[in-house]
């Protein structure tokens, strides 16, 4: 009997399957599922699920209208519910049987789906249906996925052939098919196995080489026999193929008979017989016969692929046999080796004994016979080739290099672009003098250092000399450059070296920089903030050290490049890794900067000393002794020299000394019309030292046409009034070659005469003078804040006057632009030059020694013995013989001096040397020397 649930009514919605009850109670009423029908059109609702007592989900959607409706529920009853199973009993039966796969398993699905069934315990079976036939896996342990199968489900495998036996393969003529004849039977179960070989083919010829009566030959094999090739027809041992003009026999067959000899003359006819070995060469001029040449091929000399033409040809090695074009200098060194063959006419010479080769004439002025000498001769050789050159018992130097020259310490030479002793002579002080190479000409510093902010000259701490400079890791506390080209390194070699004294720890400190901006291809030298040195390019550490840098002590830095690696050292031992350095360093237009970086920030702690900056060389590139002693500048052998590297000769040093220095923008512009007067004060702490006469040094503006600056005043300030007023009993009055004034040319520095001015070094000084231009325009944040003033008024011609009416500051961060003042004695113009020479080892102590000096053009008229003077050691310089000097030769102003001198008074010794001295302070330009001794 049929059980109906109608309790309520029932809200029902178009198209949804949703099916909601009014006053209904299902799941009170334990209604496990069923079918609703309405009282209405549309279709019955069999449930697929019931949630609540008022909520059920229909497997249908509602075809009817919207609304509430009377319902009966047909309830599920146990009876319905195993039709339905018996139902999806039997169509997975008939499925199955259809399949094959009328078996036990848990799951089908395909195979895919096999994971999901990873965790089953052993035993669970998964058909997977999805293959034909199905694959049944079972998992074969409770661990996950561990699967055995698949096996063949529902078909059984296929069940053994019969035996089948082959016949041999026959093989047809050449282009036919195989065949084969496959019979024979087996019982079900037994394993069978295929098996036939096709014969290998019969194999082609076999060379065997020479025929011998003594080797056993198979059919095929080929031997060469008389000239000939022969097959061999069948085995044989002993039986020889027959002679030409037969080709066959019982054993052999003919392959290839042996050709004809040649019996013609040909074109080229040659001799009867030849030496093994020797070259062939032609014995007519018609190129149709040839003979013995007579040279064998190992005696050839052989020369380059290319040569230039006119060169002359040498020997490359010592073969004798490879011929080379010579270069200029190995042309000239070797005609100058080998000159004194060289045939020698004695009609004008008039030596005795006749020489007939220079050799020969040498060894006769040697002995002292009359005529010149050789270390005249010498020196000649040595002013063409550049080098030194030996002689008998002497040596000569062209100054083409400074080999032949001592310098002091070895620190102040023709590669110091910049040489810093930061002495005194007075603590406070800010200037510093650059000691390296002046420009010979002018005989001014080379370049300019301007202070900035606290920098002064210490001597609470020194390394040499007394004094160093100071820099107490304020901003702006340091010293900056004149962005020369010295500086640019491009890819060439160079060195700086420094010492450095400590005060503080634990932050970054700037050393040097070059850079232009943070991230340029210039040197940037720091000490870390871990106390540790590192050299800084391109936005990168490139070497950093690993010793840390005690305070309170003086340690000596080195920074060097050679040939493109880049070392580090730290008291003469390497830091950190050598850095592969193809960089081409650029400078800042005011750099390089010492004591702070480029924006002034990161400033040291601590005293600096004796710093070197070195171009084009790189000196002890391995790990070194620190120097013991400041580097020469002229205090003892090659005194007050200056070498000028482009015309080989040295020039003395003019007697000035640096009274302060400022590196500045230029001044002067011809876009101004008003003339204005400036005056710029100058603080004394930049008065380095005083002299009784003075210059100064003003230069144009960058470009442009420029104005005139006249009426240009130098004095002390006075002791009271104005910051601008000046000391009227100091006033003095600066020209310009003679003249009131100049007009500038761009970029470049116009030094006035010397006048006659003692700098008070305790007082502020003040430059004034008159010039068409608006303001100073030297920056004092970037030049020297605090250290200079700047004052200007429209009002011209007021330079002279000690109290003149108001002036106006020029703004903050602006003030004259001055490059330097220069002070000297009245004594002398030039300071008694030295050169001294390197000491040359002699065979024996002579008795005798000679001096030779060349002077260059522009120099003083010179008194020999009175002006100066050469003079000549056989004991390393210890005692000096002066030489009685007398000119031999004037060639085109190059004057050639000779003195001769006795050694026998001087103690014995083998250790040569020779020097010039300069007496009188004349300008004595000195372009050759040399020395010669014996017993002439």
């Amino acid at each position: 009997m049929a059980d109906y649930y109608i309790t309520g009514s029932v809200q029902l919605t178009n198209g949804s399957k949703a099916v909601t009850g009014i006053d209904t109670a299902w799941a009170i009423a334990q209604v496990a599922g069923g079918t609703i029908f309405v009282q209405a059109e549309g279709n019955p609702l069999p449930l697929a699920s019931i949630e609540s007592d008022t909520a059920a989900t229909a497997a249908l959607e509602w075809t009817g209208a919207t609304g509430t409706y009377a319902y009966a529920l047909l309830r599920a009853t146990a009876f319905s519910e195993q039709l339905e199973t018996n139902s999806n009993i039997l169509s997975r039966l008939l499925v199955a049987m259809e399949a094959g796969t009328l078996y036990r398993y848990d799951v089908a699905g395909e195979t895919a789906d096999l994971a999901t069934y990873n965790e089953r315990p052993a035993g669970f079976a998964f058909l997977a249906i999805d293959v034909n036939p199905a694959d049944l896996y079972i998992k074969a342990s409770a661990t996950s996925g561990d699967w055995a199968g698949p096996f063949s489900y529902g078909t059984g495998p296929a069940g053994p052939a019969p035996e089948i036996g082959f016949e041999p393969v026959i093989t047809g003529a050449p282009s036919s098919n195989a065949g084969m004849v496959v019979t024979g039977s087996g019982e079900p179960g037994d394993p069978y196995e295929i098996t036939f070989t096709i014969p290998a083919g019969e194999i082609g010829v076999n060379f065997r080489g020479a025929y011998s009566g003594a080797t056993a030959y198979a059919v095929r094999d080929m031997v060469l026999n008389n000239g000939s090739s022969w097959i061999a027809l069948q085995a044989t041992t002993g039986n020889a193929p027959p002679v030409l003009p037969a080709t066959a026999n019982a054993y052999w067959q003919l392959a290839a008979a042996k050709g004809m000899d040649g019996t013609g003359t040909g074109d080229v006819i040659g001799p009867g017989g030849a030496t093994v070995g020797r070259v062939a060469a032609f014995s007519s001029n018609t190129g149709k016969a040839i003979d013995d040449g007579g040279k064998l091929v190992a005696d050839l000399v052989t020369g380059p692929a290319a040569s230039e033409d006119g060169a002359l040809v040498g020997f490359d090695g010592e073969t004798g046999k490879v011929l080379k074009a010579l270069t200029n200098e190995e042309a000239k060194d070797w005609l100058a080796t080998t000159a004194a063959d060289v045939s020698f006419d004695n009609a004008v010479a008039g030596l005795p004994d006749a020489p007939a080769t220079l050799q020969t004439a040498i060894e006769v002025l040697a002995a002292n016979a009359g005529g010149k000498n050789d270390a005249a001769f010498a020196l000649a050789l040595a002013d063409l080739t550049g080098s030194i050159q030996g002689m008998n018992g002497g040596f000569a130097d062209s100054y083409r290099n400074t080999a032949g020259i001592n310098l002091p310490n070895g620190g102040r030479d023709p590669f110091t672009v910049s040489l810093l002793h930061f002495d005194g002579p007075v603590a406070g002080k800010k200037t510093v003098r650059d000691s390296a190479y002046e420009d010979y000409a002018s005989g001014s510093p080379r370049h300019y250092w301007t202070p900035q902010g606290s920098f002064q000259i210490s001597d609470a701490q020194s390394r040499f000399g007394g004094f160093s400079a100071l820099f107490d890791q304020t901003a702006n506390c340091r010293l900056l450059g004149d962005g020369s080209s010295d500086f640019a390194f491009g890819t060439g070699d160079f060195e700086v070296d420094f010492w450095i004294y400590r005060l503080a720890s634990g932050v970054q400190h700037t050393l040097l920089d070059f850079r232009t901006a943070a991230t340029s291809v210039a040197p940037y030298l720091y000490i870390t903030n871990a106390n540790v040195l590192a050299y800084y390019v391109s936005a990168a550490n490139r070497i950093v050290g690993t010793t840390v840098i005690a305070l309170n002590a003086w340690h000596h830095i080195k920074l060097l490049r050679q040939a493109g690696s880049t070392k580090l050292f730290l008291n003469g031992v390497q830091e950190g890794a050598t850095y592969a350095d193809a960089n081409s360093y650029i400078v800042h237009a005011v750099g390089p900067f010492i004591g702070a970086a480029l924006d002034g920030t990161l400033p040291f702690n601590g005293h600096m000393d004796e710093l070197r900056v070195s171009k084009g060389i790189a000196r002890n590139f391995d790990n070194f002794t620190p120097p013991v002693a400041a580097y020469g500048d002229g205090s003892s052998q090659t005194k007050l020299a200056l070498y000028d590297a482009v015309g080989f000769q040295w020039y003395p040093r003019e007697l000035k000394t640096t009274i302060t220095t400022l590196r500045g923008t230029r001044i002067n512009s011809a876009a101004i019309a008003t003339v204005y007067t400036f005056r710029g004060v100058l603080s004394a702490s930049m008065l380095r030292q005083t002299a009784d006469y003075l210059r100064i040094c003003l230069g144009g503006s960058l470009s442009g046409a420029q104005k005139q600056i006249a009426n240009v005043f130098i004095g002390h300030k006075a002791a009271a009034g104005n910051a601008w007023d000046m000391d009227p009993a100091t006033i003095t009055r600066v020209t310009f070659g003679g003249n009131n004034g100049f007009t500038p040319i761009a970029l470049t520095d116009h030094w006035s005469d010397w006048v006659p001015f003692v700098p008070d070094i305790s007082r502020d000084l003040i430059i004034s003078f008159d010039c068409p231009a608006t303001s100073g325009i030297l920056d004092q944040a970037q030049f020297g804040a605090g250290m200079i003033a700047g004052y200007s008024k429209a009002t011209a011609q007021e330079a002279d006057v000690a109290a003149p009416a108001t002036y106006t500051a020029l703004a903050a961060g602006n003030f004259i632009a001055f490059r330097g003042i220069e002070g000297k004695t009245a004594a002398k113009v030039y300071d008694d030059m030295v050169l001294e020479s390197v000491a040359v080892a002699s065979t024996s102590s002579p008795a005798k020694g000679r001096v030779l000096i060349e002077t260059g053009v522009g120099s003083d008229t010179l008194i020999p013995n009175t002006d100066f003077v050469g003079e000549i050691s056989r004991d390393n310089g210890a005692t000096w013989a002066t030489a009685a000097m007398a000119l031999i030769s004037d060639v085109g102003g190059k004057k050639l001096y000779q003195g001769d001198a006795s050694l026998a008074s001087q103690p014995s010794g083998m250790n040569m040397k020779y020097r010039f001295r300069n007496l009188t302070g004349k300008k004595t330009i000195v372009s050759a020397g040399g020395a010669q001794w014996g017993n002439f």
